[in-house]
């Protein structure tokens, strides 16, 4: 083979190896990016679909409101649950899903403490401040009530510090 053919062969196969490097790359990157959160069980969620739509009823028929608000440190917030006439909901068991809106493959479980007269106490699960996602689940004997919702948490201990 001449000079010429060996340029073409190292250069197609230079060609290749880019590709496929770069291909290799990426995946890399996308699997270990924290901030990018694909829903997980996406398609029994998507099955389940009226299921949501009757928790939507339900609701709707217990006419509950609930408020998420700054909390006395800046690692908690306040949920506070009514009922239709406005009459704080209390005795309730509240559970839930939070992640952080910039880290949202990181998900946490969470439980509210009750808190009266001010409601329920939610901890933020992680140092990360900014826009959190809340789903809740409100349980009080057969009533069950469910939102979503965000919360901003700000101030708190730095990612990484002691507590």
């Amino acid at each position: 083979m001449n000079a010429r053919g060996w340029f073409w062969c190292c250069f197609a196969i230079f060609i290749a190896t880019l590709g496929i490097g770069g291909t290799g790359i990426l995946i890399l990157s996308a699997n270990s990016d924290p901030s990018f959160g694909v829903e997980p069980d996406y398609y029994s969620k998507a099955l389940a679909w009226n299921d949501t739509a009757a928790q939507r009823e339900t609701n709707t028929k217990l006419g509950w409101t609930l408020t998420v608000s700054l909390g006395d440190r800046a690692d908690e917030a306040v949920v506070d649950v009514r009922d239709g006439s406005g009459v704080r909901v209390e005795g309730a068991r509240i559970t839930g899903i939070a992640f952080a809106n910039a880290l949202s493959s990181q998900r946490h479980e969470i439980t509210a403490s009750e808190a009266p007269p001010r409601g329920y106490i939610i901890k933020r699960p992680s140092a990360h401040e900014g826009s959190w996602r809340l789903r809740l689940r409100v349980e009080r004997g057969s009533d069950v009530f469910t939102w979503e919702g965000d919360h901003t948490f700000a101030g708190g201990t730095p990612p990484g510090a002691k507590r």
